[in-house]
């Protein structure tokens, strides 16, 4: 870890629960993100900002005045690709890498090895289906996030942990949400806070070793 390294982490290496090997380990490690809308450009922000080594943003949408409220891009970059913006506003913190491509299950099996974890946030019950099923056969685990309205969801699935559940074997094969942004709205905040917690628990189990909330 050179001296530019320790001091832009210090705060973090402070803490007796991370400390520099902690640092180090985020730092090996890669993630992809799924959905660079509100929960993942906020959950990618603060991954990038705290040292992992690696982040793979994707998504096929562009930004639109409405996403502005609750999403981590200026107005100057209206109409850009989603995944490309959010790559340029972190690639100094981070290295991080994008895909402007639509994330289904044959997309998974081809990239998603190579990773160490996969955050959800697509704000698509297909996607989290196909989420699902390529992470019990890729052996890699997911954090799902979700928020609508004036409320949010978190969930963590891992395929290695004994008695971890799997997505679709709670929800079945509903691919369709009953209710999205578009019908019900959001709030900024709310969706910030769900990804904030999606990246808390990607950074305990990255970084200080935790086992995911599964249970």
């Amino acid at each position: 870890m050179d001296d530019r390294s320790i001091e832009q982490f210090s705060r973090q290496m402070l803490l007796p629960e991370w400390g520099v090997e902690a640092q180090q380990r985020l730092a090996g490690k890669r993630v992809l993100v799924v959905g660079c809308g509100g929960l993942g450009s906020s959950s990618a922000s603060w991954l990038a900002r705290a040292g992992v080594g690696q982040l793979c943003v994707v998504d096929d949408d562009q930004i639109d005045l409405s996403n502005l409220h609750r999403q981590q891009f200026r107005p100057e970059q209206l109409g850009q690709f989603k995944a490309q913006a959010l790559a340029t506003n972190l690639n100094g913190f981070a290295d991080v890498k994008y895909q402007v491509a639509k994330v289904d299950h044959d997309w998974l099996l081809e990239h998603g090895g190579a990773f160490d974890l996969w955050l959800d946030g697509s704000d698509n019950q297909a996607v989290r289906m196909d989420l699902s099923r390529a992470s019990i056969e890729l052996g890699i685990p997911w954090v799902m996030g979700a928020a609508v309205a004036l409320s949010g969801q978190l969930a963590a699935f891992d395929p290695n942990e004994e008695g971890s559940a799997c997505w679709h074997c709670v929800f079945g094969e509903q691919r369709e949400a009953l209710l999205n942004c578009e019908q019900a709205g959001v709030l900024g905040p709310v969706v910030g806070l769900v990804a904030t917690l999606q990246a808390q628990w990607a950074l305990a189990y990255l970084g200080a070793g935790e086992s995911l909330p599964t249970n």
